[in-house]
């Protein structure tokens, strides 16, 4: 999982099993998402790759279109269904959307029965804003009128408002906590955050 320049960044698999385990977080309870547009920033072979190590480390991925747009996993006694999508990618359509989901809510409804929460995980809106665009709202309203739980969204790398909206909590952008580029950034820009 090196880049183009042949180091290792932050998502190698050594890296993410100790940063792991040095925060105490067990893999076996970890979704990661995949829908993002750096998932094929290393090619094909770079995303296989990443398939293949995180199958490894144990941990259960989300956001590919294999998995089908609403993915099914347990969390205790419930059945949380994940939708995580992109709106971004930085390579061409055709090898994107083959992996990628890039489905924002227009999955059957029959593809959330047996759900006990839906959870949206979109790659969305600009990056460095501290306040979701208009068409990001607007989304946020859509995948909460069609029975989304909660839409947790990540891309802006910064801290984002929380809105409930009818019964649906959408915490727009959680920030960064791990990356390599957090040393380089201001101040506010590197805060993340965790939703509970």
């Amino acid at each position: 999982m090196g880049t183009w320049l042949g180091t290792h960044h932050a998502m190698s698999e050594r890296f993410l099993a100790d940063a792991l385990a040095a925060v105490g977080i067990a893999r076996d309870r970890l979704v990661l998402s995949l829908a993002n547009n750096h998932v094929l920033d290393q090619g094909i072979a770079g995303f296989e790759e990443t398939l293949a190590a995180l199958n490894r480390l144990g941990i259960r991925t989300v956001g590919t279109v294999g998995g089908g747009p609403v993915q099914r996993h347990a969390a205790g006694s419930l059945t949380i269904g994940f939708a995580a999508f992109t709106l971004w990618r930085n390579t061409g359509a055709a090898p994107f959307e083959e992996r990628i989901s890039m489905q924002t809510a227009e999955w059957p409804r029959d593809a959330m029965s047996g759900v006990d929460l839906t959870c949206a995980v979109p790659h969305w809106d600009w990056e460095f804003r501290h306040f979701p665009r208009k068409a990001t709202r607007a989304l946020a309203r859509l995948l909460a009128d069609k029975g989304t739980g909660l839409i947790v969204g990540h891309h802006a790398h910064v801290v984002q408002p929380i809105e409930r909206i009818g019964d649906s909590v959408t915490a727009y952008g959680l920030g960064d906590f791990l990356g390599t580029a957090l040393a380089r950034l201001p101040w506010p820009a590197r805060i993340g955050s965790i939703f509970v």
